[in-house]
């Protein structure tokens, strides 16, 4: 995400930090279309007993790919020109903590709305969908497809659109639109009808878009070029962790267990919501790229 953030001309980097967030939907397209052709080729026994490794061996030759394409990259100009004056900062962290807490938390609240709908809509979606009775498997799958497909496009044109309008405004109306999503989706997927799931999965991962696209942006622009890989590591990291983005498919799971009723997952879902609504009000929007560390 950095690295295609620092790349670019300051006009394109709303679009170019976009780039780099297309990869879960991409990600998503090509796994559901591998599970989707197991289930057509494989009965129930012998998908269940080993042909849902199958995608997961196939995503180690991406992480070698990543790797190899990784090396090739040179660090970024901005970087770069920070070694020639010798204003690399050797204790990052210690500066980060000390100065820039408040950007730290805006970006790493930016990650919990957006993680914990995207749970709700990609992982938890599958589980509630396949225990309800006269559905198949293949109905969530294209859903995802679609969904995934829906969420890619507008990943990039949002992007494209906050270099021109900025990034806030795009992700606070995903942060409103989300609101309703989160509480219709189960409604609509109780009805069982297939198109139906498909539509309320392809607006809310078009939804999810608005949010996503310009996250990168957003945590980036909190921290000045010197600790500014610093910054947005530990914001993505802390942000999925504490807010619960990496563990909400579990937290629904349990959340519907103790209930027996969704509108506990839409509530929470609605609370992740809100922590990045608050994070947007503090987070700061510099222009350019040079904020005093």
């Amino acid at each position: 995400m950095l690295l295609t953030v620092e790349h670019g001309a300051a006009g394109r980097r709303g679009l170019n930090a976009s780039w780099a967030q297309v990869g879960p939907g991409v990600g998503t397209i090509l796994s559901s279309a591998v599970i989707g052709l197991m289930t057509a080729t494989l009965d129930n026994d012998q998908f269940v007993g080993w042909g849902w490794r199958f995608p997961f061996a196939l995503s180690g030759l991406l992480i070698i790919f990543g790797l190899i394409l990784r090396r090739s990259i040179a660090e970024t100009p901005m970087f770069q020109d920070l070694q020639r004056r010798a204003a690399v900062i050797r204790s990052p962290v210690g500066l980060l903590l000390r100065r820039h807490r408040r950007g730290l938390l805006a970006a790493a609240s930016s990650r919990v709305g957006p993680d914990v709908l995207y749970a709700l809509l990609v992982v938890f979606s599958i589980t509630y969908v396949n225990q309800i009775d006269g559905l198949s498997r293949r109905v969530i799958l294209t859903a995802l497809l679609a969904g995934s497909a829906c969420g890619v496009i507008m990943t990039m044109l949002y992007g494209w659109l906050s270099d021109r309008i900025g990034p806030r405004p795009i992700f606070a109306a995903g942060l409103l639109c989300g609101i309703p999503v989160a509480f219709a989706f189960f409604p609509l997927a109780d009805t069982r009808q297939g198109p139906l799931i498909v539509l309320i999965m392809a607006a809310g991962l078009g939804v999810h878009a608005a949010m996503y696209a310009v996250q990168g942006a957003i945590i980036t622009q909190q921290f000045p070029p010197a600790i500014r890989y610093t910054g947005a590591s530990i914001a993505y990291t802390f942000g999925s962790l504490a807010g619960g983005g990496a563990f909400a498919p579990l937290i629904m799971a349990t959340l519907f267990r103790e209930t027996s009723s969704t509108l506990a997952i839409s509530l929470y879902t609605l609370a992740a919501l809100a922590v990045s609504g608050a994070g947007m009000l503090a987070a700061r929007m510099p222009d350019g790229d040079d904020t005093d560390p």
